[in-house]
């Protein structure tokens, strides 16, 4: 987020603005002049890094709905602090339209790589038949860093899937061999 008339609210403690501290808050009120996917984070000492944000440890795998036929939207956001991560879906491509807030001449492609902090935007098509699940899987650029568990997944459901059952997917194939796009 560009605060052009607030620069003194760039959220780093002792750099612009005086540490917010433990048990009081503070409102930040700033005009919002760009649009898309955004996130915020902890900017104090190693918060962002130790997990200030984020799901629950063994919760289990997350489940997402698609429908046969339909787009969807997904927000991708690399909120890691280590690693390059890319992001697939099975059997799926993904149409990359915006990343960070910029919008981007739009390309179809079957991995979307993302450094730390950045976002894309890309739309999907349920293109399965109603009773499919797949995984949508985030793994970290193992060349890249030094991650006990790089890799993550999520499950995919269409509507006339069994949700009791783990998706049987098998992961895309991509170029994994350098640090970069």
């Amino acid at each position: 987020i560009l605060q052009r008339a607030t620069p003194w609210y760039d959220g780093v403690p002792a750099v612009q603005q005086c540490p917010i501290a433990p048990g009081k808050s503070l409102t930040y009120t700033f005009k919002a002049d760009l649009f898309g996917t955004s996130w915020y984070h902890s900017h104090y000492s190693a918060q962002y890094a130790g997990g200030a944000f984020g799901g629950t440890p063994n919760a289990g795998i997350a489940k997402f709905s698609f429908t046969s036929g339909k787009t969807h939207r997904l927000r991708l956001i690399n909120a890691g602090s280590e690693g390059l991560i890319r992001f697939t879906i099975d059997n799926h491509n993904m149409l990359v339209f915006a990343q960070d807030f910029v919008p981007v001449v739009p390309y179809t492609t079957n991995v979307v790589t993302l450094g730390i902090g950045q976002r894309t935007d890309v739309i999907v098509k349920g293109t399965m038949p109603p009773n499919s699940a797949v995984f949508m899987r985030s793994n970290i650029t193992q060349r890249c860093s030094t991650a006990n568990q790089p890799n993550a997944v999520a499950a995919i459901y269409y509507e006339k899937a069994d949700q009791t059952k783990t998706p049987k997917s098998t992961a895309q194939v991509f170029d994994d061999s350098k640090c970069g796009n």
